[in-house]
């Protein structure tokens, strides 16, 4: 479980003032920005939700084989030397039947394996591999758990900018995507990202501390994008699971927080604040045209107004869990 430690930062002998998102609203709403800016020294922000391109690295030693292929509960694993292995969040199980019934269930793949390490569960690892005058074995097999595992690291690339859809559906016939089941004649409209992932990257200089699915973490910020970073053996399934979407494959949910220093910084709380009004693309999933934007202030909200309809929003970011994990971040 990861702790806040008490925090070491002070303003003309005062102790620092951490605020969640929702406290920095409330404070701007009470007394502006100018004010709010004076008395705030840090912000805390969180995010859950199913992540893209995210890689977990798993080094166990003791295996003695030159590996050429190597699965760990029927999932594939990518051998990069002879005890270093990847394993990619969406990689399905060898024997998932995919969409072959559609729509599939996807049952069982990368995340969830991510998900069993982090609980210690038994896993069979099978590696087959070649002899050769440093290793004789040709096959390995056996049981692993998280204890086995002599170093793991979670990375998660997010590329910035990137767009971010929300869809609805004008057909009969219900659409499996991303964002979960779109509901037919605009039932629902889905999304899947409260924004955050991309605030992190206008804000970078700020960023001071990172949680990443219970651990602490780093952020490594590059022209495109970035890339965060925990250490596995830290992490908490209350902040990551496996997610099956129906009739399109499978996600890792996490949870991600951040502190950013807002020290007498009325741009930068008003850069935090402009992210209820970033913009989604409204895409028909129906018949795969664009038909407008929308806030993410509107998506929030239980109902949004689409062809002068009312019409239900359906999302897979948790902003309960993304407003505990921004909890967990401030000092008490």
């Amino acid at each position: 479980m990861f702790e806040i430690l008490p925090c070491k930062g002070h303003r003309d002998g005062v102790p620092e003032m951490r605020v969640t998102y929702n406290q920095l609203l409330k404070m701007v709403l009470e007394k502006g920005i100018k004010e709010t800016a004076k008395q705030v020294d840090s912000v805390a922000l969180g995010v859950f939700e199913p992540l893209e391109n995210v890689v977990l690295s798993l080094n166990i030693s003791g295996l003695h084989i030159k590996p050429f292929s190597a699965k760990l509960q029927n999932v594939p694993l990518y051998n990069v030397s002879s005890d270093t292995f990847i394993l990619g969040s969406q990689t399905l199980a060898i024997d998932d039947g995919m969409n072959s019934h559609f729509p599939g269930e996807f049952a069982y793949g990368g995340a969830f394996l991510i998900e069993d390490l982090i609980n210690r569960a038994q896993l069979d690892l099978r590696i087959n591999g070649y002899p050769n005058d440093v290793h004789d074995k040709q096959e390995v097999r056996k049981f692993i758990t998280n204890e086995d595992v002599d170093r793991a690291q979670l990375t998660i690339d997010v590329v910035y900018p990137q767009a971010l859809n929300a869809y609805v559906n004008s057909t009969e016939n219900y659409k499996f995507s991303e964002n979960g089941v779109v509901k037919t004649n605009f039932q629902t409209v889905n999304f899947r990202s409260n924004g955050v992932l991309q605030l992190i990257y206008e804000i970078k200089e700020f960023v001071s501390e990172v949680f990443v699915a219970g651990a602490k973490g780093s952020i490594l910020f590059g022209d495109n994008g970035y890339k965060i970073v925990g250490d596995f053996k830290e992490m908490d399934t209350l902040y990551i699971s496996g997610l099956s979407l129906k009739g399109y494959g499978i996600y890792l949910a996490a949870g991600i927080g951040i502190v950013v220093k807002a020290e007498n910084n009325q741009a930068l709380i008003e850069k935090i604040l402009s992210n209820e009004a970033r913009a989604y693309n409204l895409f028909d999933i129906g018949i795969k045209k664009d038909v407008g934007t929308i806030p993410l202030a509107q998506l929030k909200k239980p109902t949004v107004s689409v062809n002068n309809l009312e019409v239900k929003t359906c999302s897979l970011t948790s902003i309960y869990l993304a407003q505990k994990i921004s909890e967990k971040l401030i000092v008490s």
